[in-house]
């Protein structure tokens, strides 16, 4: 049933795109998907560390994600809760974060499209990972800022959200370097994107891991910054090939509006969106070494749903005509897929099948 009611709420977000009404229907579900979630690929280990943080044993757990440590700590001394009501919790402030970030980035333009994309290819990927939804919410949250005030505000804001992020989980701090987007232009950033690469390898240099030791658990710096990834040579060549499409498909509808005349504030969110984009195409050697960087991608990966909405509200394209280049982003969403089913398989059955198979609210 969950299965059921998850597909169909997806099916008609791309049938209602903005309708508003229709919006908080699917964020209830979200909500739900995550409040009543009783088993995934994480839960045990994160009751595990739940358990332990209210019991005050932090040893070689999450004691260095300090806002995460003492949102578990207020709810289990202050409140009383056991896990699961924790996750409620967790799931209401998530789902409120979310709903800010899609009432900032769409603004009525096809909102459900997002948010049904959201579902698809990232939500059930959040739910196992909470520290990591929680940490990206809050840095998209500054990284619109960042683009809204032109002046110090901007720059402030992002500092701020980025450091919030921390808070839940440390891979928030490598998207400092999406500050580059304020300062510099597409062409620009598309030049010195082999330097920006070449800098974000440096986190595996002694000097930095040492650096970090202080600061990230050592379970997680052996996974992280020491261990390389089992990616094949096939693997790896999909990966670069996926996400220079990314690129590739945002730059072409970008300054096709652009040659148009287009002159809006979609034109200038695309434009930025873009900008972020290119920056985050600097993670891609992280990736290569190791798969649990993936999650890197989520952020310009969800941006480029808000770009494709906006650009289907440009072009004024419904659905019962998608030009050629709505057709080719499409493909690039279900290139996108296919090349997550094939690199992470065993981790998308272990996470995707339990999350619609045991929900308290709906166990049938």
């Amino acid at each position: 049933m969950v299965a059921f009611l998850s597909i169909l709420v997806v099916v008609l977000g791309f049938l209602f795109q903005s309708n508003k009404k229709y919006t908080w229907v699917m964020l209830l579900w979200m909500w739900v998907l995550f409040a009543f979630n009783t088993a995934n690929g994480d839960y045990i280990a994160y009751e595990s560390i739940y358990n332990r943080i209210v019991a005050n044993d932090t040893r070689m757990i999450s004691q260095y994600e300090e806002l995460f440590v003492l949102l578990c700590q207020m709810g289990g001394r202050v409140f009383g809760w056991n896990y699961q009501q924790f996750i409620i919790f967790l799931a209401t402030i998530s789902t409120i974060l979310f709903a800010i970030i899609i009432r900032l980035y769409c603004n009525g333009v096809r909102q459900n499209l997002v948010i049904s994309l959201f579902i698809i290819f990232l939500y059930w990927m959040f739910i196992c990972q909470h520290r990591t939804y929680i940490a990206l919410l809050l840095v998209l949250i500054g990284l619109y800022f960042l683009n809204c005030f032109k002046d110090w505000r901007g720059t402030a804001f992002f500092l701020l959200f980025i450091v919030l992020g921390i808070g839940f989980h440390r891979m928030a701090a490598l998207y400092i370097v999406l500050i580059a987007s304020k300062f510099i232009d597409i062409k620009k950033l598309l030049l010195i994107i082999p330097i920006l690469m070449l800098t974000v390898t440096q986190i595996r240099n002694p000097v930095f891991t040492s650096f970090m030791s202080r600061y990230i658990a050592g379970y997680k710096m052996d996974r992280w910054l020491y261990s390389d990834g089992s990616r094949s040579l096939t693997g790896m060549i999909i990966l670069i090939f996926v996400r220079l499409l990314m690129v590739a498909v945002e730059y072409h509808c970008y300054y096709k509006k652009v040659r148009m005349g287009y002159k809006s504030k979609h034109i200038n969110s695309q434009k930025f969106i873009l900008k972020v984009t290119i920056i985050c195409l600097a993670m891609l050697p992280l990736e290569l070494l190791q798969k649990d960087y993936e999650r890197l991608v989520r952020l310009p990966l969800f941006l480029s749903f808000v770009f494709f909405a906006e650009y289907l509200e440009m072009s004024k394209i419904d659905r019962h005509h998608l030009p050629l280049n709505a057709m080719a982003y499409g493909g690039y969403l279900g290139l996108y897929l296919a090349s997550f089913y094939v690199s992470f398989y065993g981790w998308f059955l272990h996470n995707l099948i339990p999350i619609l198979n045991n929900n308290s609210l709906i166990p049938f």
